[in-house]
């Protein structure tokens, strides 16, 4: 990192310091109520700038000093894919794949797993981060399960910090040596993402409304139906659950009998909207 850029990040460290008491004093209550223990909240501009303030001040710290770029990062993927005035995206750090540069800078400053929140503004993306050291399975259906008390959350946040937030001074804010671009590119999620969200989601079935009324899909017609959401084909899915095509084929079957829907793929519609906004 040259010694301009590292002159900049100095100042915006200063300033991430100078908030560690008031973001301490308004993240705690609600980190030792949930059992996490550490906060950031996160707010890169388009134009490669950002500010990040936490009570983990080394955190901010590595960022500042080692994290030259987030381009091809789990992170920058995450990002591309939050839409603006859409729903906030969730990601939970199982999902990143082992070798993600962040995720092992994150790792070294021994921070090792985690919860997102991003949400899209005119300018940037914001983000709220949580972190615990508790058994990573249960804390990760923790956070699915309860979005709604972190959205409580972020807005309360948003309203007490709102003087931090107040972005005035360049001397705020941090930069990346190398650009990278968060502009809105929406892809289907990893194979290996949907796995461990499945995996993670304790769920034996799932009422799902449709025109027709309440219905209940098992665990495997629900992943079925996943993957018939994604244009897979029967021996596709197969594969990918590891049971044979004519047992895909037979979930199909009774998909079509609950729902009345002969194209399943009509059907696979209403699932989107009402289900896999939230895997």
């Amino acid at each position: 990192m040259d010694q301009k850029i590292k002159e900049i990040n100095a100042l915006a460290l200063e300033y991430s310091k100078s908030a560690v008491s008031l973001v301490t004093d308004l993240s705690s209550p609600f980190l030792n109520a949930i059992g996490a223990n550490t906060f950031l909240y996160g707010r890169i501009f388009y134009n490669g700038k950002y500010i990040l303030l936490s009570n983990n001040i080394e955190w901010v710290e590595c960022w500042y000093q080692n994290i030259n770029t987030i381009q091809n990062t789990f992170l920058q993927k995450k990002l591309q894919n939050t839409l603006l005035g859409g729903e906030p995206l969730y990601s939970l750090w199982a999902t990143a794949p082992l070798n993600d540069p962040l995720m092992q800078i994150h790792n070294r400053c021994g921070i090792w797993h985690g919860f997102d929140i991003s949400y899209r503004l005119e300018d940037s993306v914001e983000g709220w981060c949580f972190t615990s050291i508790k058994e990573q399975e249960k804390m990760n259906q923790f956070y699915l399960n309860n979005l709604k008390l972190f959205h409580r959350f972020c807005l309360y946040f948003r309203e007490k910090a709102a003087s931090l937030l107040d972005i005035k001074e360049k001397s705020q804010l941090a930069v990346f040596k190398e650009a990278s671009d968060i502009s809105f590119h929406p892809t289907p999620p990893f194979e290996e993402d949907v796995n461990v969200l499945l995996n993670l989601l304790p769920l034996d079935g799932y009422s799902l409304k449709t025109p027709q009324g309440s219905i209940k899909l098992t665990k495997r017609e629900l992943e079925c139906l996943y993957c018939l959401s994604r244009g897979k084909t029967a021996k596709e899915i197969g594969r990918f659950l590891n049971i044979s095509p004519r047992t895909v084929e037979t979930y199909c079957t009774n998909l079509k009998n609950k729902t009345n829907y002969h194209n399943l793929s009509e059907f696979a519609d209403i699932f989107m909207d009402n289900v896999l906004k939230w895997l």
